[in-house]
Protein backbone atom coordinates (compact mmCIF):
# COMPACT_ATOMS: atom_id res chain seq x y z
CA UNK A 1 0.00 0.00 0.00
CA UNK A 2 1.60 3.66 -1.33
CA UNK A 3 1.65 6.47 1.71
CA UNK A 4 -1.22 8.24 0.41
CA UNK A 5 -3.72 5.40 0.30
CA UNK A 6 -2.05 4.55 3.84
CA UNK A 7 -2.79 8.01 4.86
CA UNK A 8 -6.24 8.21 3.43
CA UNK A 9 -7.42 4.89 5.11
CA UNK A 10 -5.65 6.11 8.67
CA UNK A 11 -7.31 9.10 8.26
CA UNK A 12 -11.05 6.99 7.02
CA UNK A 13 -10.68 4.17 10.02
CA UNK A 14 -9.71 6.69 13.11
CA UNK A 15 -13.01 8.29 12.22
CA UNK A 16 -15.03 5.29 12.17
CA UNK A 17 -13.13 3.36 15.19
CA UNK A 18 -13.53 6.75 17.20
CA UNK A 19 -17.08 7.11 16.14
CA UNK A 20 -17.74 3.50 17.15
CA UNK A 21 -16.03 3.48 20.65
CA UNK A 22 -17.93 6.40 21.50
CA UNK A 23 -20.77 4.60 20.56
CA UNK A 24 -20.18 1.20 22.13
CA UNK A 25 -18.65 3.32 25.54
CA UNK A 26 -21.65 6.19 26.00
CA UNK A 27 -25.03 4.16 24.14
CA UNK A 28 -24.55 1.31 26.13
CA UNK A 29 -21.40 -0.36 27.73
CA UNK A 30 -22.90 -3.86 26.61
CA UNK A 31 -22.40 -2.75 22.92
CA UNK A 32 -19.58 -4.78 21.50
CA UNK A 33 -17.29 -2.00 19.57
CA UNK A 34 -17.45 -4.44 16.65
CA UNK A 35 -20.84 -3.65 15.78
CA UNK A 36 -21.49 -0.93 13.16
CA UNK A 37 -23.41 -0.69 10.15
CA UNK A 38 -21.95 -3.46 8.68
CA UNK A 39 -21.01 -5.55 11.55
CA UNK A 40 -16.98 -5.55 10.40
CA UNK A 41 -14.62 -2.84 11.43
CA UNK A 42 -13.38 -3.73 15.19
CA UNK A 43 -11.57 -1.22 17.36
CA UNK A 44 -9.56 -3.85 18.96
CA UNK A 45 -8.47 -6.00 16.10
CA UNK A 46 -4.67 -6.34 15.86
CA UNK A 47 -4.88 -4.89 11.97
CA UNK A 48 -6.52 -1.59 13.56
CA UNK A 49 -3.97 -1.35 16.22
CA UNK A 50 -1.27 -1.71 13.74
CA UNK A 51 -2.80 0.72 12.02
CA UNK A 52 -2.75 3.57 14.75
CA UNK A 53 0.57 2.33 15.29
CA UNK A 54 1.77 2.92 12.04
CA UNK A 55 -0.16 6.39 11.80
CA UNK A 56 1.25 7.66 14.45
CA UNK A 57 5.23 6.35 14.58
CA UNK A 58 5.30 4.51 11.42
CA UNK A 59 7.61 7.56 9.30
CA UNK A 60 9.59 7.94 12.91
CA UNK A 61 10.06 4.74 12.97
CA UNK A 62 10.89 4.72 9.24
CA UNK A 63 13.13 7.17 9.55
CA UNK A 64 15.11 5.80 12.72
CA UNK A 65 16.01 2.90 10.64
CA UNK A 66 17.66 4.49 7.94
CA UNK A 67 19.59 6.43 10.12
CA UNK A 68 20.82 3.73 11.91
CA UNK A 69 21.91 1.94 8.94
CA UNK A 70 23.96 4.43 8.38
CA UNK A 71 25.70 4.39 11.80
CA UNK A 72 23.94 6.89 13.88
CA UNK A 73 24.18 10.49 14.48
CA UNK A 74 26.42 12.20 16.28
CA UNK A 75 24.52 14.77 18.05
CA UNK A 76 22.22 11.99 19.32
CA UNK A 77 25.61 9.75 20.51
CA UNK A 78 27.27 12.85 22.60
CA UNK A 79 23.62 13.48 24.05
CA UNK A 80 23.05 10.07 24.99
CA UNK A 81 26.49 10.25 26.54
CA UNK A 82 25.45 13.21 28.83
CA UNK A 83 22.34 11.17 29.40
CA UNK A 84 23.81 7.99 30.76
CA UNK A 85 26.11 10.42 33.13
CA UNK A 86 22.64 12.04 34.49
CA UNK A 87 21.20 8.98 35.30
CA UNK A 88 21.98 8.28 39.43
CA UNK A 89 23.22 11.86 40.05
CA UNK A 90 21.44 13.17 43.24
CA UNK A 91 19.12 16.23 43.63
CA UNK A 92 22.06 18.22 45.02
CA UNK A 93 24.01 17.51 41.98
CA UNK A 94 20.82 18.12 39.39
CA UNK A 95 20.43 21.51 41.38
CA UNK A 96 23.65 22.42 41.01
CA UNK A 97 23.32 22.61 37.35
CA UNK A 98 20.42 24.75 37.41
CA UNK A 99 22.45 28.07 37.59
CA UNK A 100 25.72 26.67 36.31
CA UNK A 101 27.79 29.25 34.33
CA UNK A 102 25.19 32.06 34.86
CA UNK A 103 27.54 34.24 37.48
CA UNK A 104 24.68 34.24 40.07
CA UNK A 105 23.77 31.47 43.39
CA UNK A 106 20.36 30.71 44.81
CA UNK A 107 21.77 32.43 47.87
CA UNK A 108 22.57 35.95 45.54
CA UNK A 109 20.29 35.78 43.02
CA UNK A 110 18.20 38.60 45.00
CA UNK A 111 20.83 41.09 45.72
CA UNK A 112 21.76 41.33 42.08
CA UNK A 113 21.09 44.31 40.03
CA UNK A 114 18.69 45.07 37.99
CA UNK A 115 20.72 44.73 34.93
CA UNK A 116 22.74 41.39 35.65
CA UNK A 117 19.61 39.73 35.73
CA UNK A 118 18.18 40.97 32.80
CA UNK A 119 20.97 39.45 31.14
CA UNK A 120 20.90 35.74 33.09
CA UNK A 121 17.02 36.23 31.80
CA UNK A 122 18.40 36.83 28.45
CA UNK A 123 20.24 33.71 28.28
CA UNK A 124 17.87 31.54 30.22
CA UNK A 125 15.60 32.25 27.36
CA UNK A 126 18.02 31.82 24.60
CA UNK A 127 18.98 28.53 26.10
CA UNK A 128 15.50 27.00 25.87
CA UNK A 129 14.75 26.59 29.98
CA UNK A 130 10.89 28.10 29.15
CA UNK A 131 9.51 25.72 27.14
CA UNK A 132 6.56 26.67 24.99
CA UNK A 133 4.18 29.99 25.71
CA UNK A 134 5.62 29.66 29.18
CA UNK A 135 8.24 32.15 29.19
CA UNK A 136 6.95 35.63 31.25
CA UNK A 137 9.00 37.35 28.64
CA UNK A 138 9.48 37.01 25.29
CA UNK A 139 12.40 38.81 23.24
CA UNK A 140 13.33 39.25 19.48
CA UNK A 141 15.62 41.61 17.10
CA UNK A 142 15.56 41.90 13.64
CA UNK A 143 15.90 44.22 10.83
CA UNK A 144 12.86 46.04 9.19
CA UNK A 145 12.48 46.26 5.10
CA UNK A 146 14.32 49.24 5.84
CA UNK A 147 16.75 47.55 7.11
CA UNK A 148 16.06 49.48 10.78
CA UNK A 149 17.25 47.28 13.65
CA UNK A 150 14.60 46.77 16.42
CA UNK A 151 14.23 44.74 19.27
CA UNK A 152 11.51 43.54 21.52
CA UNK A 153 10.40 42.04 24.81
CA UNK A 154 6.73 40.68 25.13
CA UNK A 155 5.56 39.91 28.18
CA UNK A 156 3.60 36.93 27.96
CA UNK A 157 0.10 37.83 26.66
CA UNK A 158 1.59 39.78 24.33
CA UNK A 159 2.48 43.13 25.56
CA UNK A 160 4.58 45.38 24.77
CA UNK A 161 3.60 49.52 25.83
CA UNK A 162 6.45 51.63 25.83
CA UNK A 163 9.08 52.39 23.13
CA UNK A 164 12.56 54.02 23.62
CA UNK A 165 16.04 54.38 22.12
CA UNK A 166 18.83 51.39 23.27
CA UNK A 167 20.88 53.92 24.55
CA UNK A 168 18.31 55.98 26.58
CA UNK A 169 16.39 52.98 28.19
CA UNK A 170 15.80 54.01 31.31
CA UNK A 171 14.59 49.91 32.40
CA UNK A 172 17.77 48.89 33.59
CA UNK A 173 16.59 44.70 33.50
CA UNK A 174 14.81 45.50 30.03
CA UNK A 175 18.29 46.92 29.27
CA UNK A 176 20.35 43.68 30.31
CA UNK A 177 17.64 41.71 28.94
CA UNK A 178 18.17 43.02 25.36
CA UNK A 179 21.92 44.04 25.64
CA UNK A 180 22.67 40.13 26.18
CA UNK A 181 19.60 38.90 23.84
CA UNK A 182 21.91 41.23 20.82
CA UNK A 183 25.31 40.47 21.75
CA UNK A 184 24.10 36.54 22.08
CA UNK A 185 22.37 36.84 18.74
CA UNK A 186 25.55 38.71 17.08
CA UNK A 187 22.96 41.42 16.25
CA UNK A 188 24.72 44.69 16.46
CA UNK A 189 21.99 47.00 18.13
CA UNK A 190 23.40 50.45 18.43
CA UNK A 191 22.73 53.50 20.89
CA UNK A 192 19.89 54.78 18.52
CA UNK A 193 18.35 51.62 17.60
CA UNK A 194 14.39 51.28 19.22
CA UNK A 195 13.53 48.48 21.77
CA UNK A 196 9.88 48.40 22.50
CA UNK A 197 9.16 46.70 25.86
CA UNK A 198 6.49 46.87 29.16
CA UNK A 199 6.51 47.54 32.06
CA UNK A 200 8.38 44.96 33.99
CA UNK A 201 11.42 44.43 36.63
CA UNK A 202 13.23 41.12 37.92
CA UNK A 203 10.29 40.69 39.88
CA UNK A 204 8.05 39.59 37.18
CA UNK A 205 10.58 36.32 36.08
CA UNK A 206 12.74 35.73 39.29
CA UNK A 207 10.77 32.80 40.49
CA UNK A 208 10.39 31.42 37.02
CA UNK A 209 14.52 32.01 36.76
CA UNK A 210 14.92 30.34 39.99
CA UNK A 211 12.46 27.56 39.42
CA UNK A 212 13.57 23.51 38.63
CA UNK A 213 15.25 23.31 35.07
CA UNK A 214 13.51 20.08 33.20
CA UNK A 215 16.64 17.93 33.44
CA UNK A 216 15.41 17.83 37.37
CA UNK A 217 12.44 16.29 36.88
CA UNK A 218 13.28 13.70 33.55
CA UNK A 219 14.78 11.01 35.86
CA UNK A 220 12.68 8.12 34.79
CA UNK A 221 13.59 8.78 31.44
CA UNK A 222 17.04 8.97 31.94
CA UNK A 223 16.70 5.74 34.28
CA UNK A 224 15.11 3.81 31.36
CA UNK A 225 17.49 5.26 28.25
CA UNK A 226 20.51 4.48 30.27
CA UNK A 227 18.93 0.68 31.57
CA UNK A 228 18.75 -0.22 27.31
CA UNK A 229 21.97 1.13 26.26
CA UNK A 230 23.26 -1.90 25.71
CA UNK A 231 20.33 -2.59 23.39
CA UNK A 232 21.21 -2.63 19.83
CA UNK A 233 17.37 -3.21 18.55
CA UNK A 234 16.23 -1.30 15.32
CA UNK A 235 13.27 -0.90 17.62
CA UNK A 236 15.51 0.57 20.92
CA UNK A 237 16.98 3.41 18.18
CA UNK A 238 13.66 4.07 17.34
CA UNK A 239 12.74 4.80 20.63
CA UNK A 240 15.50 7.09 21.83
CA UNK A 241 14.60 9.04 18.57
CA UNK A 242 11.32 9.26 19.85
CA UNK A 243 12.13 10.63 23.35
CA UNK A 244 14.77 12.75 22.66
CA UNK A 245 13.91 14.92 19.54
CA UNK A 246 9.93 13.98 18.78
CA UNK A 247 8.79 13.64 22.60
CA UNK A 248 10.79 16.31 24.35
CA UNK A 249 11.17 20.18 23.23
CA UNK A 250 15.01 20.65 24.47
CA UNK A 251 16.18 19.59 21.22
CA UNK A 252 13.44 19.25 19.20
CA UNK A 253 14.31 21.67 16.85
CA UNK A 254 17.79 19.55 15.59
CA UNK A 255 15.24 17.01 15.54
CA UNK A 256 13.26 18.39 12.68
CA UNK A 257 16.18 19.28 10.66
CA UNK A 258 17.44 15.69 11.12
CA UNK A 259 14.51 13.90 10.54
CA UNK A 260 13.56 16.09 7.47
CA UNK A 261 16.85 15.52 5.58
CA UNK A 262 16.53 12.18 6.24
CA UNK A 263 12.76 12.12 4.94
CA UNK A 264 13.88 14.06 1.95
CA UNK A 265 17.63 12.51 0.81
CA UNK A 266 14.85 9.05 0.76
CA UNK A 267 12.43 9.66 -1.33
CA UNK A 268 12.29 6.61 -3.08
CA UNK A 269 11.84 5.04 0.90
CA UNK A 270 9.67 7.70 2.22
CA UNK A 271 7.89 9.71 -0.19
CA UNK A 272 7.54 12.93 1.04
CA UNK A 273 6.56 14.39 -1.92
CA UNK A 274 3.17 13.27 -1.45
CA UNK A 275 2.66 16.54 0.81
CA UNK A 276 2.59 18.17 -2.65
CA UNK A 277 -0.67 16.34 -3.50
CA UNK A 278 -2.33 17.27 -0.14
CA UNK A 279 -0.98 20.87 -1.07
CA UNK A 280 -3.33 21.01 -4.16
CA UNK A 281 -6.38 18.97 -2.13
CA UNK A 282 -5.90 21.92 0.45
CA UNK A 283 -6.32 24.81 -2.48
CA UNK A 284 -8.93 23.10 -4.22
CA UNK A 285 -10.68 22.74 -0.86
CA UNK A 286 -10.16 26.25 0.28
CA UNK A 287 -11.90 27.47 -3.45
CA UNK A 288 -14.78 25.25 -3.19
CA UNK A 289 -15.14 26.98 0.46
CA UNK A 290 -14.77 30.45 -0.64
CA UNK A 291 -17.46 29.75 -4.13
CA UNK A 292 -19.76 28.06 -0.80
CA UNK A 293 -19.41 31.45 0.79
CA UNK A 294 -19.93 33.60 -2.43
CA UNK A 295 -23.27 31.72 -3.31
CA UNK A 296 -25.01 31.29 -0.09
CA UNK A 297 -28.25 33.04 -0.02
CA UNK A 298 -28.15 33.06 3.75
CA UNK A 299 -25.32 34.92 4.84
CA UNK A 300 -25.05 38.76 4.49
CA UNK A 301 -22.65 40.57 2.55
CA UNK A 302 -20.70 41.28 5.86
CA UNK A 303 -20.47 38.36 6.65
CA UNK A 304 -19.36 37.19 3.37
CA UNK A 305 -16.66 39.41 3.43
CA UNK A 306 -15.77 38.54 7.04
CA UNK A 307 -15.67 34.82 6.01
CA UNK A 308 -14.01 34.79 2.54
CA UNK A 309 -10.95 37.47 4.29
CA UNK A 310 -10.40 34.92 6.35
CA UNK A 311 -10.84 32.12 3.56
CA UNK A 312 -8.09 34.40 1.69
CA UNK A 313 -5.60 34.46 4.79
CA UNK A 314 -5.32 31.04 5.63
CA UNK A 315 -2.51 29.11 5.37
CA UNK A 316 -2.15 25.56 5.30
CA UNK A 317 1.07 23.40 6.16
CA UNK A 318 1.01 20.11 4.57
CA UNK A 319 3.74 18.23 6.24
CA UNK A 320 7.10 20.38 5.63
CA UNK A 321 6.98 23.84 5.51
CA UNK A 322 7.94 24.26 1.94
CA UNK A 323 11.52 26.69 2.54
CA UNK A 324 12.79 23.32 4.44
CA UNK A 325 12.21 20.88 1.50
CA UNK A 326 15.32 21.78 0.21
CA UNK A 327 18.10 19.81 0.77
CA UNK A 328 21.45 22.02 1.01
CA UNK A 329 19.74 24.26 3.66
CA UNK A 330 18.83 21.62 5.70
CA UNK A 331 22.51 20.24 5.35
CA UNK A 332 23.78 23.70 6.39
CA UNK A 333 21.79 24.07 9.13
CA UNK A 334 22.74 20.50 10.23
CA UNK A 335 26.52 21.60 9.73
CA UNK A 336 25.30 24.70 12.34
CA UNK A 337 23.89 22.51 14.82
CA UNK A 338 26.66 19.30 14.77
CA UNK A 339 29.74 21.66 14.73
CA UNK A 340 28.51 23.40 17.69
CA UNK A 341 27.42 20.63 19.67
CA UNK A 342 30.78 19.11 18.83
CA UNK A 343 32.49 22.20 20.15
CA UNK A 344 30.66 22.62 23.54
CA UNK A 345 33.34 22.12 26.48
CA UNK A 346 31.67 19.66 28.90
CA UNK A 347 33.33 18.73 32.30
CA UNK A 348 31.12 15.72 33.29
CA UNK A 349 28.75 17.54 35.53
CA UNK A 350 26.39 19.57 33.79
CA UNK A 351 26.61 18.01 30.15
CA UNK A 352 23.07 17.61 29.47
CA UNK A 353 22.44 21.60 30.50
CA UNK A 354 25.29 22.48 28.46
CA UNK A 355 23.89 20.53 25.44
CA UNK A 356 20.74 21.64 25.70
CA UNK A 357 22.06 25.35 25.86
CA UNK A 358 23.99 25.34 23.10
CA UNK A 359 20.89 24.05 21.07
CA UNK A 360 19.29 26.95 22.12
CA UNK A 361 21.74 29.37 21.21
CA UNK A 362 22.21 27.68 17.45
CA UNK A 363 18.65 27.71 16.84
CA UNK A 364 17.72 31.30 18.02
CA UNK A 365 21.07 32.89 16.33
CA UNK A 366 19.24 31.24 12.59
CA UNK A 367 16.01 32.60 13.38
CA UNK A 368 17.86 35.80 13.94
CA UNK A 369 20.05 35.61 10.69
CA UNK A 370 16.64 34.70 9.11
CA UNK A 371 17.31 30.90 8.40
CA UNK A 372 15.07 30.27 10.36
CA UNK A 373 13.38 26.90 12.38
CA UNK A 374 11.57 24.25 10.65
CA UNK A 375 8.58 24.62 13.08
CA UNK A 376 7.94 27.94 11.58
CA UNK A 377 4.82 27.96 13.68
CA UNK A 378 7.17 28.49 16.58
CA UNK A 379 8.14 32.31 15.36
CA UNK A 380 4.28 32.88 13.88
CA UNK A 381 4.47 36.19 16.09
CA UNK A 382 7.70 37.66 15.36
CA UNK A 383 7.07 39.55 18.62
CA UNK A 384 6.06 36.50 20.70
CA UNK A 385 8.64 33.87 19.35
CA UNK A 386 8.07 30.30 21.11
CA UNK A 387 11.46 29.65 22.83
CA UNK A 388 11.49 25.91 21.63
CA UNK A 389 10.48 24.04 18.60
CA UNK A 390 7.70 21.23 18.37
CA UNK A 391 8.44 18.47 16.91
CA UNK A 392 6.96 18.21 13.48
CA UNK A 393 6.95 14.53 13.62
CA UNK A 394 4.41 14.14 16.63
CA UNK A 395 1.05 16.27 15.71
CA UNK A 396 -1.34 15.25 13.25
CA UNK A 397 -2.11 18.81 13.26
CA UNK A 398 -1.87 22.00 14.83
CA UNK A 399 -4.31 25.55 14.35
CA UNK A 400 -2.71 28.76 15.00
CA UNK A 401 -4.69 32.18 13.68
CA UNK A 402 -5.08 31.85 10.23
CA UNK A 403 -2.52 28.89 10.35
CA UNK A 404 -3.23 25.28 10.02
Amino acid sequence: MTRTSLFVAFLMSCSVTTALDRVSTVFNNSVNPCTDLYGHVCVDDPEIVDLRERSTRGLVNDIAAILKKRGGDPVLKRILEAVYKEDGKTESQKRKCRLEGYGVTEANMESQSEYKLGTVYAEMFVHGRFEEFTAPLYVSCQKDQRNRKKCTVTQRGGYSIKEDKFGKLPNEFVKGVVDRFAKLMNFDLGANDSVKYPYVNSNYVLSEMMAKSKWETDSDLFHTLTSYKDDDSEEMYAFVIRNIFVSSLSFSAYGNVLLTHTLYTNKDKLNPDVGEEFDRLAAKIKEEVSLNIKDSDWLGNVEKHSLLHYMYSLQIHIGVPKKYRNVTLLEEMLQRYRTAFANTPLDGECDLEMLSRTHGVVRHQMITEGIGTVDTQSIAMDTMPVPTDSSLFVYNAMHFDNQI
